[in-house]
Order: C-alpha cells, then structure tokens, then sequence
C-alpha cells in the first residue's frame, strides 16, 4: 500500500469515527507521526506536507 492510500484510508476512518480520536489520540498520532518522519534523517519536504495534512484533518473536527 503507498503512502498516500494509507492516508486515504487514515482519513475515511477518522471521517467516519471522529468519537474515536479524543485529543489524547490525536496528540499521539501527531507525535508518532513526528517520530517515524524524523526516524531516518529528518523530515523531507513530503513527510511535512503530511504531517501539514494530517494536523488539517484534526483541525477540521
């Protein structure tokens, strides 16, 4: 599975449950998200444009 249907499919889940995604869980899912882009040598231009995605799919609800 790529990259961008994984977030897909992260973003049908959460637009569908968004009870399941308290602030303690998007909290976590932020920093782990922080953690596995800065994993191998820092966050590329790609990795922060889904890391800017994923902070606007928790802005919305």
């Amino acid at each position: 599975m790529s990259a961008d249907d994984a977030f897909e499919r992260f973003k049908d889940h959460y637009r569908d449950a968004p009870g399941s995604y308290d602030e303690v869980t998007r909290q976590l899912a932020r920093n782990t998200a922080a953690a596995i882009a800065a994993a191998f040598s820092g966050k590329n231009k790609a990795e922060l444009v889904r890391l800017a995605q994923v902070e606007a799919l928790f802005a919305h609800n």
